[in-house]
């Protein structure tokens, strides 16, 4: 299922969403060695669709210091092309120029943009636009947590949620406060950095806490979903697929 663009680096699939009601991030973070995404959510209250977007990424991008702070290369895939280029492309000529665009106005959204920076600090980043809504597999489950999130905003620092991917929760981290800061100190991206890493270890580590049970269910779900993915690819074989998924049944009945 997951596009994997190389075996030695982390993968990450970001998208964020706003609407009426409220707004919220989500993100996968694929290990270099996992078949199997931490999921990654973020409530944001009342938020833009870019600043949920940029937020969704910046979740991506703080779980690499606390998961796989080694890995150099991170391979990126979001539907904001708007997020790609100006994290990509556009972000040192705004710094080179006082953080000003090309037409001279000043860069929307600044803290968030700064804390990215902070946070991307000696990663290679190779990233990758996708439309939103193409039925692209990653985009898509983060698209459909976005409003789940949105519609029902955490209680808890994890939620479960049938996603197709696995079956562990996602962790969620309420970062409206952190917006908030950012939106009224645009120069406070080391003190919102560690505010959000800290949420984010926090969260993270609390619920990480897995049994050998629990770790050997994780490399059976990434084993079968690694067979299923390569069964798409022969309609004439879904026949003998089936037949072997009934026999798992009946063995462990």
């Amino acid at each position: 299922m997951t596009e994997v663009a190389s075996d030695q680096a982390i993968k990450i699939f970001s998208d964020g969403g706003s609407r009426a009601e409220g707004a919220a991030s989500a993100c996968l973070f694929y290990a270099s060695d996992s078949a199997l995404p931490i999921k990654i959510g973020a409530y944001l209250g009342n938020a833009t669709n870019n600043e949920a977007e940029i937020i969704a990424a910046l979740l991506g991008f703080a779980l690499r210091p606390l998961l796989e702070p080694a890995s150099p290369t991170v391979f990126w895939t979001s539907d904001s092309e708007y997020v790609l280029k100006s994290a990509t492309q556009y972000i040192h000529t705004w710094q080179k120029n006082g953080w000003k665009t090309a037409d001279k106005r000043k860069v929307k959204n600044l803290g968030l943009w700064r804390v990215y920076l902070e946070l991307a600090r000696g990663v290679e980043i190779k990233s990758k636009f996708v439309y939103g809504h193409s039925g692209h597999d990653e985009n898509e489950v983060c698209d459909s947590f976005c409003s789940f999130l949105i519609q029902n905003p955490p209680s808890d620092k994890q939620v479960y949620f049938t996603d197709g991917l696995s079956l562990d929760p996602w962790y969620v981290v309420d970062l409206r406060d952190e917006l908030e800061f950012l939106r009224q100190n645009e120069e406070g991206a080391v003190e919102a950095k560690d505010q959000i890493l800290a949420k984010i270890s926090n969260t993270v580590s609390s619920g990480n806490k897995v049994d050998q049970d629990q770790q050997l269910l994780r490399e059976a779900q990434g084993a079968v979903l690694k067979v299923l993915d390569r069964f798409k690819k022969y309609p004439d074989s879904h026949q003998q697929l089936h037949q072997f998924l009934q026999q798992v049944r009946e063995t462990l009945k």
